[in-house]
């Protein structure tokens, strides 16, 4: 916490979460270690506290989707559950990364391993199940100068996150009533038009990773755009009604 004295001088706004269901099931991204518990030899989540991993004594995280909940909970249950024999185990992950879309459709869980991967065939034939009984999108596991990846399209071509933004505007000056994720198109009215944004992010890129604070900043954004626009739009029109009166004055 910066000292009282200070705060005044930094240009941020928090403000507390209205409701209990706001801090809870909203991240789309989330990462964490693995570790395997030496009294009973099975894999856990586990995240850092002052440089050391410690685990979280769940099988998932409240505070991310649903989507990424979910697969969590199956990943680990199913990975402990054949981790005598399992391939997806045998160059020691390290850490898992969970992604999901905003709207919680699309899913996907990167593996990142200590020691070189095996051979692709093996890797991918058991990959391709866990991927499938956890209803992932894509399931990645990289090495050093390697990377394989389980999923229903092809293999070498780079995998995607969909996500689909609804606009509403104001028919009369422009302002952005709404900004809503997921392929829902309101009732279109006399007074509200609304257009319909398809996102392709790549499943390692970067992404907003609260969809609620992204709908919000990214209507923020729009209205400015948008007021900002009026203004230069207004200004011109000044500009060219000047040059006009003095263009006539002189003539």
């Amino acid at each position: 916490r910066y000292p009282p004295q200070q705060q005044h001088d930094w240009p941020v706004h928090t403000s507390p979460c209205l409701r209990e269901e706001d801090t809870l099931s909203y991240r789309c991204r989330c990462t964490f270690q693995l570790i395997c518990t030496a009294d009973v030899n099975k894999l856990e989540y586990a995240m850092r506290v002052k440089y050391k991993p410690v685990s979280i004594n769940a099988t998932s995280f409240p505070i991310a989707t649903q989507r990424i909940q979910v697969a969590m909970a199956s990943f680990l249950e199913l990975i402990n559950r054949q981790a005598e024999s399992s391939i997806l185990l045998a160059s020691r992950p390290a850490s898992i990364s969970f992604d999901s879309s905003w709207d919680g459709q699309d899913c996907t869980a990167t593996v990142n391993y200590t020691d070189p991967l095996p051979d692709k065939e093996a890797w991918l034939v058991e990959a391709d199940k866990l991927r499938r009984t956890c209803r992932l999108t894509c399931f990645t596991g990289r090495s050093k100068k390697r990377k394989l990846i389980s999923s229903d399209g092809d293999a070498e071509i780079e995998t995607y996150i969909h996500d689909t933004i609804t606009i509403c505007t104001s028919v009369h000056d422009g302002s952005i009533i709404s900004v809503d994720v997921g392929g829902s198109v309101p009732t279109q009215t006399a007074d509200i038009s609304h257009c319909s944004i398809s996102y392709l992010k790549p499943e390692d890129a970067f992404q907003h990773p609260n969809g609620n604070a992204m709908k919000t900043a990214l209507k923020w954004m729009l209205n400015r755009i948008c007021a900002i626009s009026g203004e230069i739009k207004d200004g011109t029109s000044n500009k060219i009604g000047m040059l006009e009166e003095n263009q006539q004055a002189q003539d």
